[in-house]
This record gives structure tokens, sequence and C-alpha cells, in this order.
């Protein structure tokens, strides 16, 4: 089936239909903001990453989907508006797939096109700026169609997409708890081929066993979503890292502190864990995972919770996630930022750290086509970290001066990458020192976050 990549400017790529595309055409297609990731891996990660809602997500490496599926990589629900790349392998290869990526693809209802010339469209956005875009199984034979389908796709906006994307609930994740990221599995699933068993994130199961490292939920208010209608259910706990803790001695060396702990050991003790609550605008699943794996106590909360309920759950911090849109139309959420900044330990990340700008003064702007991709280098002055990155906005570096302090600057356009707040016990960055799959040059900023907890850095 022949599908069509229609952009704002009137340009159109015929490929090939990958993904869902039942009734798209009945809608006239599905319209978003195209924009493009370098990341040579990482397509699941990327394609669950709640932070592309509203987005058609274009690959820029020629081959996806030659690992399959892997359910222990996702980081979330797929809010994607549609999915470009040049060549969709069919076979996938990986003793860790369970599937094909046009099954999961269908699955999540997210239609997607390959054939297409998509280094001629990364070079056309790199000039020209993200634009919108709309994936159509069929083309206007009228030019006055074509006129008004146009209209259309320049009129879209990427709005409202946090209270989309965020938790409908208030949910708790032991210390130490292994957490495997995964997608909420819709009940009306695709039937895989039939030459092979269905994938295990094909089927349908329980909410116990589907997400039965989240304990002590509270109640929410009924006309909320049931957790098996959120981003959060279907996380099955998978196995955490399996390297032992001797041999991580010999890494660091005899006598020396261990970086972080993994499997479940606590650097705080397992019978005192720090306790953060997350604040969730559209939190990836490895920010809870590198918070847990160290010892702490996670709380994630939806984008709307008051700053008093906050404090009112006594916590040693407050983190705030990733995730889409536009930071300045967030404004409750700036104000609460606001109340807690200064009162308790805070670490920003991504939107996070856009948002807390705006609470303390400063200004945000939209960049030509964004920083996407998991070799984005990030400097301090006196060192270069490559990072991985999901944004489209980036906070106004001279509207900070006098109120925080730059901690990192991209290397390439020397935009604002990390700010510190001084006397408020504050640090934000806006890549993803959590990144999965890599690099993970800049984990230490959650052992920062930590000792900024116990009161060891201010």
């Amino acid at each position: 089936m022949n599908a069509y990549l229609v952009l704002e400017n009137g340009m159109i790529f015929e490929g090939r239909a990958i993904g869902y595309w039942p009734g798209l055409s009945d809608n006239g297609g599905s319209v978003g903001e195209l924009v493009f990731t370098t990341g040579m891996t990482g397509y699941l990660e990327t394609l669950t990453d709640p932070s592309y809602a509203g987005q058609i997500i274009m690959q820029t490496f020629p081959m996806i989907g030659n690992y399959g599926v892997i359910p222990a990589d996702f980081e979330g629900k797929c809010f994607a508006k549609g999915y470009v790349v040049r060549e969709l392998c069919d076979a996938p290869s990986n003793f860790r797939s369970e599937g094909r990526l046009d099954d999961f693809l269908k699955q999540q209802r997210i239609p997607g096109i390959c054939g297409v010339d998509t280094r001629a469209l990364t070079r056309l956005i790199r000039e020209n700026g993200v634009m919108n875009a709309c994936l159509c199984a069929d083309l206007p034979t009228q030019s006055a169609d074509i006129s008004v389908m146009l209209e259309e796709i320049k009129a879209y906006k990427v709005e409202n997409v946090v209270a989309e994307v965020s938790t409908k609930e208030i949910l708790e994740f032991a210390a130490g708890s292994p957490i495997e990221a995964s997608c909420n599995c819709a009940e009306d699933t695709v039937a895989p081929r039939t030459e092979v068993s269905p994938p295990r994130w094909l089927l349908s199961s329980s909410i116990s066993s589907r997400f039965p490292e989240a304990s002590g939920k509270l109640a929410h208010s009924a006309d909320r979503r049931s957790p098996m209608e959120t981003r959060f259910a279907g996380l099955p706990i998978g196995d955490a890292s399996q390297q032992s803790k001797e041999s991580r001695q010999q890494e660091v060396g005899e006598g020396q502190q261990l970086p972080w702990p993994r499997n479940g050991e606590s650097c705080v003790g397992a019978g005192n864990p720090l306790h953060v609550v997350l604040i969730d605008y559209g939190a990836k699943r490895n920010i809870i995972r590198s918070l847990t794996e160290r010892g702490c106590r996670v709380t994630v909360v939806p984008h709307d919770t008051p700053a008093e309920k906050i404090l009112a759950m006594q916590p040693d911090g407050v983190m705030l996630s990733n995730g889409p849109g536009d930071p300045a139309e967030n404004v409750f959420e700036v104000e609460q930022i606001a109340q807690l900044v200064g009162k308790l330990p805070v670490f920003g990340i991504c939107l996070g750290h856009q948002l807390t700008a705006l609470a303390m003064g400063g200004k945000t702007y939209k960049l030509k086509y964004g920083h996407r991709g998991a070799n984005q280098p990030v400097t301090d002055g006196k060192r270069t970290w490559i990072t991985t990155q999901n944004h489209g906005y980036t906070v106004d570096s001279d509207s900070m001066a006098g109120i925080a302090s730059l901690s990192f600057r991209n290397a390439n356009d020397f935009s604002c990458e990390g700010l510190d707040y001084p006397g408020k016990r504050c640090f934000t960055v806006q890549f993803h020192p959590e990144a999965c799959a890599g690099p993970r040059d800049t984990g230490f900023l959650f052992d920062r976050f930590l000792r900024m907890m116990r009161g060891e850095e201010g």
C-alpha cells in the first residue's frame, strides 16, 4: 500500500505504508510536527518517549527495526503522531527481540511510512526549520482540496500535551525495586504472523501482573482513567543489571567508594531510603530506575499536583521530569515549581529544566530544528560530555543573568544546557542523564542530587 508524507510547504514524498492505517483516509490522515532524530540505535526508546507527543518522528539512520521489539527497552507509551524511516527491517535478529517493529506500530496505532528519502527530508528541515506534515493514504485530486489540506496542516499546533501524557494517579516505587519499562498495551491487539507465537508485548493481562513493582497506589478520583488505561500500566518487572558488586569494585579499585548501587543495593540503608517526589510531565521510565537503583523511594505524581500537596508528603527532594510541548503554556505547573524551589532540593530534566527557568523569572524560545539524538555534545568549559537530547525549546541564557549560573552549554550552538541556582538547592539540565540506550556519561548528576538531599551539598 502506498502512503504519502505531505509537508506544509506543499512538498510530497511517496513511500510504502507501515504501521497502523485503518480509518486514516476518512479522517484526512495524521497531522503532526515533523522532527528528526539522529540516533543510530535506540529507536524503541525514541518511539516510547512521551516527549514526542504530537510529533511525527523521522529517523535519520537508514535502517530501523533490525533488532526488533524489546519490551525491556520501552520508556513509556507511544504518543507520536507518525513514524518515518528510510528502510524498515522486516526480519529482525536479536536474542532479546519479541516481535517486529511493524507489528508494534500497528498495535500502538501509529501510522508510518518507509522508502522515502530521509536524507533529503533532514536537510530540508535543517535549512528551513521544523514544519508540520501529514501522513495520508490518498492525495486530493482537486487543487482547491489540496489548498485546504495545506492550510489544515499549517494550522496544526502541539498543544496541551503534558496533560495527555502525565499519569492520572499517584504511584509508589520502592527503593531498589527493578523497573523494566514497557508500553501501555491496548486490549485490542494485532495478530502477529502465524508462524510465530504472539510476542509478550501484544498480550493483555491484569494490572497486578503487568505492573507489580508499583505499590501503595493512592486513591484517585472516579473521573480519572483507571490504572489499566494509564501510561504506567503494563510495566513488568525485569532483571536489573547483572553486574555484581564485586566486579564493580574491581572497576573502581579496592577501597574506593562505589558510584551507585545496583540490584537493589541501597546507598542510604534499606530501612531509611531517601524519598523523592517525581512530578510527571511525561517522565521516562529510566528516571525512576535511576533513582530506585540508588536506593531512593519514588512517588510519581500528576503534572497538576499542587505544591502544598507535595510538601505535605515531606519528601527529601523533588524531581521534575521531561515532557513534550511548549514550556510556556504550562502556567499552573510553573507556579507550583516557584513554590517548591528553595524549600527542598530540586532536580529538573529537559522540560523540568525549562519550567524551572520560567518559574524563576527566565524565558524560553523555540529552536530552529531542535536537539534530538544520542550524540549531542555539552560542555562545562573544561570537559565535554556526549548526551542524549530530545527537545525543540531551550532556555534563553541571557534571561537568567542574576538568577542562575550557567553550568552546561551546547558545544554546537552554545545554547543553554544546564543551570545552577545558588543558595536554593536546585539545579537543572536540558539533556538526559538517565538516557537509555545511552550514552550515560552524565549519570553522576543523580548522585549529586542524592548528596544534596543528604545535606552534603548546598
